[in-house]
């Protein structure tokens, strides 16, 4: 678990590295076992164990230090990236890109009007529900995409969030929470809910590559294990270059969002003055057939520099 973190340039948190010792031991004890907590100990009898092992305090550096240093950075993200692709393999159907996309629910934000008067129309509507959703997206470099996970805040689905007369992706992957953010639990229902859509039609010991950033709830010891025992490589963008280097950030994301906000200022417009979960849900079905396009999702995956393999793409917005 640590050299697979390490490989990755995320080496774990002191509570990751505990959690994860803890993980193994209820995994490697039979099933009812009452098992007796680590002890504060625990770390040095480990090191014992495993003398390279060492726990180091981390340098922070500031953020104008680490832009500096960012074409080094990216550099090195491209040869590691085509290594990795030249080792296994891989065609544009086998490298993918998750994210999160977080939108306020009832927010239709500045569109374009055409008008005599132009005081009256600086002001709209429509922005009825300023709660926040978060859509989970995976996409390809052959233009693909996958059924989205969709946290809503909430303690229970309610029926009319399921209802047949919102003619919801019948594939969508729904769940709600108290925060309306994605956690460790979650996060290991999308990647069963990834590898269900991305393994079909394909031979068992091909490798998919799973491009993302450093959000913790990919780095738990079962999502480490998962990706290696499925056969997927995942590989970390370097901090502060999602906005360059990732394909849903460069060129999906932004056209959802615009969709989405035409959306709501349109359903506005027709006299819905509450656009809340329920319409929300109804509207990213047709939302996302829009903003997600072949064309779109390739010339995301070209800007980003990664297939077809171009580095000067990114490196050139640089000088």
């Amino acid at each position: 678990y640590i050299k697979r973190l390490d490989d990755l340039g995320q080496p774990p948190l002191v509570d990751m590295w505990r959690a994860a010792a803890e993980r193994i031991q209820t995994l490697s004890s039979p099933p009812g076992t009452i098992l007796k907590p680590l002890g504060r100990d625990f770390f040095k009898r480990y090191q014992a164990a495993n003398p390279r092992v060492r726990r180091v305090k981390q340098k922070p550096q500031e953020l104008t230090r680490v832009i500096s240093q960012k074409q080094d950075v990216i550099e090195d993200h491209f040869w590691e990236y085509k290594q990795v692709v030249d080792k296994l393999g891989l065609q544009p159907e086998d490298i993918w890109n998750i994210d999160e996309c977080r939108t306020r629910i009832g927010v239709g934000g500045n569109q374009k009007v055409v008008t005599l008067e132009v005081y009256q129309a600086a002001e709209s509507p429509s922005e009825t529900e300023q709660e926040l959703v978060t859509l989970v997206e995976a996409i390809n470099a052959l233009g693909q995409v996958i059924p989205p996970l969709c946290i809503q805040r909430g303690a229970v689905i309610m029926h009319q969030h399921v209802s047949k007369e919102l003619n919801l992706d019948p594939n969508l992957l729904l769940r709600v929470l108290s925060s309306g953010y994605i956690n460790d639990r979650l996060g290991m229902d999308y990647i069963y809910h990834f590898n269900k859509y991305t393994k079909l039609g394909r031979k068992r010991d091909r490798w998919r590559m799973l491009i993302f950033n450093g959000h913790s709830s990919r780095f738990t010891y079962d999502f480490i294990q998962f990706y290696w025992d499925r056969r997927i490589w995942p590989f970390l963008l370097p901090s502060h270059t999602t906005h360059i280097l990732q394909p849903l950030d460069v060129a999906v994301f932004g056209p959802f969002k615009q969709y989405y906000k035409k959306r709501v200022e349109i359903e506005t417009r027709l006299g819905n003055n509450h656009f809340n979960k329920v319409e929300f849900l109804h509207a990213i079905r047709e939302v996302r057939k829009q903003a997600y396009k072949l064309g779109t999702i390739q010339s995301a995956f070209k800007q980003a520099g990664l297939w077809p393999y171009n580095p000067s793409a990114v490196l050139s917005k640089l000088k």
